[in-house]
């Protein structure tokens, strides 16, 4: 049961492809017409070969797949790809710690090749950890803070010496 070398990335599958031991290097897409394949575009055409082409050297160290840009917006955004699509993510599911790749089709098999061979890193940026913490537990986050700064007052309270007589 093979996966295809470029999958579209969607709900449904999401987990198994992310969670197949590997990093996945995920082209987000630029949005299009109605009526349009993602992948026809002039823009997302380009990128798509040079991913093609990346995939095909490294696919035995990387994951690889296509996503909307537009639909996975907030996705996107949490690693590193703020601005304009496409733009090559490259993930790993299981520690979440990411690398941004180029916007420029014609860097896309360098920066493979880089992150395939071990020369270009993944890592988890603290503010991407403290942005997903806030939005997915922020109020939970909220309340813990407040908990912790009264039971720090009632601490300091309870462990002042009594006055002298």
């Amino acid at each position: 049961n093979r996966v295809p070398l470029m999958p579209r990335i969607d709900g449904a599958n999401y987990r198994d492809i992310t969670g197949r031991g590997k990093p996945i290097a995920l082209a987000a897409l630029a949005p299009t017409e109605p009526g349009e394949h993602i992948t026809q575009t002039a823009a997302n055409k380009a990128f798509m070969a040079a991913m093609r082409a990346a995939a095909r050297a490294t696919d035995d160290v990387l994951a690889f797949g296509y996503l909307d840009g537009q639909e996975w917006q907030q996705y996107v955004e949490t690693y590193g790809g703020k601005g304009s699509l496409p733009v090559l993510l490259v993930v790993d599911g299981p520690t979440e710690a990411f690398a941004t790749g180029p916007r420029d089709p014609e860097q896309i098999p360098a920066f493979v090749s880089a992150v395939a061979d071990g020369r270009v890193s993944l890592s988890r940026s603290w503010s991407t950890v403290l942005l997903r913490v806030t939005e997915d537990y922020g109020v939970y986050a909220g309340f813990g803070a407040l908990a912790l700064v009264v039971l720090f007052c009632a601490f300091i309270i309870a462990s002042d010496p009594p006055p002298p007589p």
